[in-house]
């Protein structure tokens, strides 16, 4: 009786680490899914995909560690990265290498996308990326003009 009570069990187990399975490859898919959205800056595929991913995990990243924020703050889509924020997102989360989607919004001189991940109070606006630049050395280095270099600045980062 209880060898056959330990199989049971061992079935249940099995099958709830079945489900635990899929339902992560589920997720990760979806999470792929909504990078690729983010990229392309195709606001009604990202909207769709954030009401069925509700409850899942936002900020997964791909390859590189760059989450659906990062992908949106460098394609400069305002609309998506304020869905992503919205739905709780985080917009300071950093890729391998160390840049944020503060990094990514200045390289890509997308000013509207900035104030939007500076808005995220879990952003380390004094983050290094792998060159050991902050987004404020990037908008310098790269001539951004004025307003990327205050917004930082009021922000926190350090000159």
């Amino acid at each position: 009786m209880a060898a056959a009570e330990k199989g049971r069990r061992e079935g249940r187990v099995g099958r709830l680490c079945l489900l635990v399975c899929l339902v992560t490859s589920i997720d990760s898919t979806m999470s792929a899914a909504l990078i690729r959205a983010c990229k392309r800056g195709d606001a009604e595929a990202a909207s769709k995909l954030l009401e069925v991913m509700e409850g899942c995990e936002l900020d997964e990243g791909d390859d590189e560690g760059r989450t659906a924020v990062f992908h949106a703050a460098t394609a400069g889509c305002g609309n998506v990265l304020l869905m992503l924020l919205n739905a709780g997102a985080d917009g300071g989360k950093a890729a391998r290498d160390g840049s944020t989607p503060a990094h990514a919004a200045v390289s890509e001189g997308h000013l509207d996308a900035l104030f939007m991940v500076l808005a995220d109070r879990r952003l380390d606006v004094n983050a290094r990326d792998g060159d050991g630049a902050t987004a404020l050395h990037v908008a310098v280095s790269q001539g951004r003009p004025l307003a990327f270099l205050e917004s930082l600045l009021e922000a926190g980062a350090d000159p």
